[in-house]
């Protein structure tokens, strides 16, 4: 096998297996023997997430303060935002409507496990049908207001697509009751460990403040009822490591 083919498939590998860390090092060793200069920025970023050096991540600052755009490509123009993660484009921000139409270049692109959504939307039924959502393990929605609201909710609580996400936030998305409800009886959603609804209506999102290097932990007696009347749910229990609450969505995107 040419080393070009090489590199090829252990880039189709990251793709297919965006949280293996085992993918990213082939990737590595087969960017390496091409003499491919991404490998700059993949290893140190590997070898962070294994150390967590303070003075790596400050030279890895620098590295993409000044080649980010050059190591991302081509999606860095077809994007708002990107970072790296891992080495590799992991988390980007768009519109709602230009998610629809890039999808299908960008998870070609990139290993992308995280997407920010800002406005404006498709309809959200249009949103949520997409197939690309399987790809994600987190999604952020900021501040989307009446844009959002319950119907958004009930449709990304009746999305198949949507089974893969551990980390969802819909700050201030003008959900109420009715769309809360939804969202905790989702079959697919039952395996988030973080839903972030602060700033709506209906709040039931569980807390972890920090006072005097000592935390106070507990959860809206609208997530006791919730989980009373449609079964536990990660997103709705009192947090057990209030240090890391609310959760890290990278951590959640990694596996072996």
């Amino acid at each position: 096998m040419s080393v070009a083919r090489a590199a090829s498939d252990a880039f189709a590998r990251v793709l297919a297996e965006p949280g293996s860390l085992a993918a990213r090092h082939a990737l590595l060793e087969a960017w390496r023997r091409e003499g491919d200069p991404r490998g700059e920025l993949l290893e140190p970023q590997l070898a962070y997430h294994a150390t967590e050096q303070l003075a790596l991540l400050e030279k890895l600052n620098v590295l993409i303060a000044d080649q980010g755009r050059t190591f991302a490509g081509e999606l860095a123009t077809l994007v708002d935002g990107f970072t790296f993660h891992r080495g590799l484009v992991a988390e980007i921000t768009v519109t709602g409507t230009s998610f629809l139409a890039l999808a299908p270049l960008v998870f070609r692109l990139a290993p992308i496990q995280h997407l920010t959504l800002r406005a404006p939307l498709p309809p959200v039924e249009e949103l949520f049908g997409s197939r690309f959502l399987t790809k994600l393990v987190s999604l952020d929605m900021p501040t989307l207001g009446a844009a959002f609201g319950d119907r958004g909710a009930m449709a990304l609580a009746r999305s198949p697509h949507a089974q893969g996400l551990r980390w969802i936030s819909l700050p201030g998305a003008d959900i109420a009751e009715a769309g809360v409800e939804a969202l905790a009886a989702s079959p697919y959603l039952d395996g988030v460990r973080y839903l972030g609804l602060r700033d709506n209506p209906s709040d039931p999102t569980p807390y972890a403040r920090e006072h005097d290097s000592r935390f106070d932990v507990g959860r809206p007696p609208l997530a006791i009822e919730l989980e009373r009347k449609f079964g536990v749910r990660p997103w709705l229990a009192v947090p057990t490591a209030p240090e890391h609450w609310p959760p890290n969505r990278e951590a959640l995107a990694i596996t072996p």
